[in-house]
């Protein structure tokens, strides 16, 4: 190696990491148009008034995706369709 470093084995492999990272659940998926694909808006309404951490995944057109953590959540009365 150089400069005098070493390689030191890991202690645990990825497959043990992995298990005890921290999950998430879909509740909630919608279309472009804000038409649900798969959950419900009512489990995701319950798990953030419950102060579970809320993540937020978005299909961007180029094909890239991005996930966040929501800061603030807002309720808001939706119609049937969930069309704002």
């Amino acid at each position: 190696m150089d400069a005098g470093l070493s390689v030191v084995p890991a202690e645990k492999s990825i497959k043990e990491v992995s298990v005890a990272l921290p999950s998430w659940n879909l509740l909630f998926e919608h279309d472009e148009e804000g038409k649900p694909i798969s959950g419900n808006v009512e489990s995701l309404i319950e798990a953030g008034s419950k102060g579970y951490p809320i993540k937020i995944r978005i299909h961007q057109p180029d094909s890239t995706i991005q996930v966040m953590e929501a800061q603030w959540l807002l309720g808001v009365n939706l119609s049937e369709d969930f069309s704002l």
